[in-house]
């Protein structure tokens, strides 16, 4: 087997380096990488004991990989260290926090959308480049330095 040496450089970026910011819920993020251009981006969220999110519905394709602690998508929360979830287009969730801190690494593409829970109604949504300047706000308004992100 022959390989080619290749003109682009392997990344890499210490995320300690990188700073979660609160999001709501009991749930912080922090993006370690950004390709809006391609509708990208990876990040890892910190959930408190019993943190949730709103309801919401990705556009595209997520993947996630729990690290720490145990959530799901219902009260079983399922997700433990070593769980790999494929989140498809389109389905409503939640992420659900367990009685312990968890923590997971999600790599998402495209928009997503948040949703009433009562009706279902579309009441938000965000582009990738929107998520990636609210980042940026959050850091800014809660006294964190601008993170140098993988492009």
């Amino acid at each position: 087997m022959t390989s080619q040496a290749s003109t682009i450089a392997t990344q890499h970026i210490h995320c300690q380096d990188i700073p979660y910011v609160e999001i709501g819920g009991g749930v912080q993020r922090r993006i370690v990488q950004a390709r809006v251009d391609e509708g990208m981006l990876v990040s890892q969220v910190l959930a408190q004991p019993g943190a949730a999110s709103l309801l919401h519905r990705h556009l595209a394709p997520v993947s996630g990989f729990t690290t720490e602690g145990a959530w799901g998508h219902d009260d079983r929360f399922l997700y433990t260290p070593g769980t790999y979830v494929f989140e498809p287009p389109g389905i409503v969730h939640q992420f659900l926090n367990g009685d312990a801190v968890s923590s997971a690494v999600f790599i998402s593409f495209g928009s997503s959308e948040w949703l009433d829970p009562q009706t279902l109604e579309v009441v938000g949504s965000s582009t990738p480049k929107q998520t990636l300047a609210g980042y940026f706000e959050a850091c800014e308004s809660q006294g964190l330095p601008r993170p140098n992100l993988l492009t």
